[in-house]
């Protein structure tokens, strides 16, 4: 009973330290995550200034101007699109280009260091499994679920951010003719 109660005690504490390291890992993640945010927020505000991204209130603005009902949001956007390099300059071409590939070598880093953490919890669990007989684990590693939270939700929505911006800078890349 002694030695049962002293596997017991060294199981929690494995956990306690998993859980630990993990929200250490997710804290990191989460202040690299804020500081992304405020990044791709200064890109987007630069981008509006370029005249590449539009506000909702630009578009009603642009829709009021026009002789006939605007055939939606999507498509004046569209037809918006097709103006912008003739209004955006070279230094602003250059500052998004510039703020996007730095946005991108983050996401990717992000992305790494999620990929390493997970891997490492899955060795260590694999590990555990092999050290531990299933009839004396006090909690079964594959019911953890604490990593998962790793991959936030705040996150996945820059990696689309990222790619609507991607999508953007494509056409700035190479500067086209008026």
């Amino acid at each position: 009973a002694c030695a049962a109660s002293k596997v017991a005690a060294h199981q929690q504490e494995f956990f306690r330290r998993v859980d630990a390291d993990i929200m250490q890992a997710k804290t990191h993640m989460q202040s690299r995550v804020a500081a992304l945010e405020m990044v791709m927020g200064e890109w987007q505000s630069a981008a509006i200034l370029a005249g590449l991204l539009f506000t909702p209130e630009q578009l009603e603005e642009v829709s009021a101007q026009l002789p006939f009902a605007a055939p939606g949001h999507e498509a004046m956007i569209e037809w918006l699109c097709t103006l912008r390099c003739k209004s955006c300059t070279a230094e602003e071409r250059e500052t998004l280009l510039r703020k996007y590939n730095m946005v991108a070598e983050e996401l990717n880093s992000l992305q790494s260091y999620i990929e390493v953490n997970l891997t490492a919890v899955r060795k260590i669990f694999k590990k555990f499994d092999k050290k531990v007989p299933s009839e004396h684990r006090v909690q079964n590693p594959r019911d953890y679920r604490n990593h998962h939270d790793l991959v936030a939700p705040s996150f996945q929505q820059l990696l689309v951010t990222a790619m609507q911006m991607q999508r953007l800078v494509s056409g700035l890349a190479t500067p086209q003719n008026p």
